[in-house]
């Protein structure tokens, strides 16, 4: 049968159709549906909904975010300010509450050229990868690579920013989704041709270093 997560006023959003990502651990239980992320710690049978730290009158949405181990909640922003050509910075925030407060936002990358697009992270143990789409400055509108930064201590340090995939002549980066399993980091993106014509969708797992 369908559960529902959370009604709003007869509104309900039911796990089915519409969840982007659920992490499970004992009983407790985190979903991403819809716009918003929900926390169940007695095996579904409530809910409460995450809010966010930068604006704790809305809702947390789920496309940054990851558990890590002790379900110490993850969560990533790419942000704009300053002078161009080098504005662009992203920040990572962690929760040992599950959102109820969050530690104060850690500054990750700073003064990038190239605007930080669509980054995912994924948790394993003290293990973080982040990785997101990249455009050199001169095509903004056509992100032809992958970037991935790795900490192998909690984010406590960064080793430096590589390039995981690059393109070339007209393919560049639509769609892209990070995973973790048991210590494997897999990276599933889409390609397009022309701006819009599908090419082709790819998955590769990602070797720590």
């Amino acid at each position: 049968g369908t559960q529902v997560i959370y009604d709003d006023g007869g509104n309900p959003y039911p796990a089915a159709g519409v969840t982007r990502k659920i992490y499970e651990s004992g009983f407790d239980l985190t979903i991403a549906a819809g716009g918003s992320v929900y926390h169940s710690a007695d095996n579904g049978g409530t809910y409460i909904v995450i809010k966010d730290p930068d604006d704790t009158s809305a809702d947390l949405a789920g496309a940054d975010m990851a558990v890590g181990s002790g379900l110490r909640l993850w969560l990533i922003r790419p942000y704009t300010y300053g002078v161009p050509p080098d504005n662009n910075h992203l920040k990572a925030y962690a929760s040992n509450t599950f959102g109820a407060t969050w530690n104060p936002s850690v500054p990750i990358i700073t003064g990038s050229s190239s605007p930080i697009r669509s980054p995912q992270v994924a948790v394993n143990g003290p293990t973080i990868v982040l990785v997101w789409k990249h455009a050199d400055p001169s095509t903004l509108d056509k992100p032809q690579s992958m970037k991935c930064l790795i900490s192998q201590d909690d984010g406590a340090n960064w080793l430096p920013v590589d390039t995981g995939i690059s393109l070339t002549g007209t393919h560049e980066i639509a769609d892209v989704a990070l995973a973790n399993h048991q210590g494997r980091f897999s990276l599933v993106y889409s390609v397009v041709v022309d701006g819009s014509t599908p090419a082709g969708v790819y998955l590769t797992e990602l070797k720590l270093q």
